[in-house]
């Protein structure tokens, strides 16, 4: 899959560790499906098996912390948001939660 460049999937798995919350993690990069319906916000990725990523995911304005396999979001194709900005994990989620676009 060719969505991360070195530099993200470097930073993905820098904050990969079962012991770190999620108040002291960031969001790295965003995603959007090609028509825009779901969106996903990528923290980390696990170093060994690096098809296993930790990402906050918006569906029908639900969002929800989950485990998610390289290979599964293939289909639909994503895309980076440009202008999305590497911000805290938990503020995310928060805003989100709250009906705010981050």
């Amino acid at each position: 899959m060719g969505l991360f460049t070195q530099e993200i999937e470097n930073k993905l798995e820098a904050q990969f560790s079962f012991e770190h919350s999620l108040e002291n993690l960031n969001v790295i990069c965003k995603a959007v499906t090609a028509w825009g319906e779901g969106v996903l916000y990528f923290v980390s990725q696990d170093p060994v098996f690096k098809h296993f990523l930790l990402c906050l995911q918006v569906n029908d304005g639900i969002a929800e912390f989950r485990s998610v396999c390289k290979t599964d979001i293939d289909i639909p194709p994503l895309r980076l948001d440009p202008d999305f900005k590497e911000m805290n994990a938990m503020e995310v989620f928060r805003r989100l939660s709250a009906g705010d676009n981050v």
